[in-house]
């Protein structure tokens, strides 16, 4: 086990994740998941050297790396570039979230280039890493597929909120395949919104988000075999707590 002063770099070959990647009948049951970043990278950090304590065969994460509603600052740009080494240094699997691709798109408008030529040089590193970054992933699971997403399938802006009546959700499953396509999980963010329930037999999670603003920041790990989800918050001390 790490210890909070121990380098991030250090962590990768301790990290307990199984490597599965050259596999392709490997079915992923226990996942660590994690929601919009938002700049967070001290939380970051925290959830990571907690979930490197657990037998985990992949973790993933719902995206939006730069600060919410960010400006391009010497702030955003840190936080940014941190985020992105943080997330790659343990190979956490990603989609793009809006404000990922708002950033790879700001930075390649020649108007905004021109005004923070600094900045956007400064954070090179985390623009290539969002630009990498694909709208879906999909993993097998003991029960069936397991889609990632930022909000809804293909759709960034698109969420999924507690509350509300199944049948819009069962028929936005339906229009997006998902039904049909043998998802058996959708885990999403976007809202900011923890989130666990099971609508036309997928079972939709959010594991809240890392900045806190609508909930306490927080994620979640999940036994896809069971079904089985816990969520967790980060306390301000940095303490964290299963609910």
């Amino acid at each position: 086990m790490l210890t909070p002063d121990q380098p991030i770099s250090d962590k990768k070959k301790q990290y307990r994740i199984a490597d599965k990647s050259r596999d392709t009948t490997y079915r992923r049951r226990y996942a660590g998941l994690i929601g919009d970043v938002h700049g967070q990278a001290r939380t970051l950090e925290t959830v990571l050297l907690f979930l490197q304590t657990l037998a985990l065969d992949v973790l993933i994460c719902t995206g939006d790396l730069p600060i919410k509603g960010y400006t391009q600052s010497p702030e955003t740009v840190q936080t940014a570039n941190e985020c992105a080494r943080l997330l790659q240094s343990v190979d956490v699997q990603v989609v793009r979230g809006n404000h990922d691709r708002n950033f790879v798109e700001n930075a390649a408008d020649p108007l905004l280039a021109a005004m923070f030529r600094e900045e956007w040089d400064a954070s090179r590193e985390a623009v290539a890493f969002a630009k990498s970054l694909p709208k879906t992933r999909r993993f097998e699971t003991p029960r069936g597929d397991l889609l990632l997403c930022h909000g809804f399938g293909e759709d960034d802006m698109a969420g999924i909120y507690p509350g509300g009546e199944d049948a819009p959700i069962a028929e936005a499953l339906k229009r997006a395949g998902a039904v049909t396509g043998g998802i058996r999980y959708l885990v999403a963010g976007h809202t900011h919104r923890r989130l666990c329930r099971t609508v036309a037999g997928v079972t939709i999670i959010n594991p809240g988000a890392l900045i806190g603003d609508k909930e306490s920041p927080g994620f979640a790990t999940a036994d896809l075999e069971t079904g089985a989800v816990t969520f967790y918050t980060v306390e301000r001390g940095g303490d964290i707590v299963a609910l």
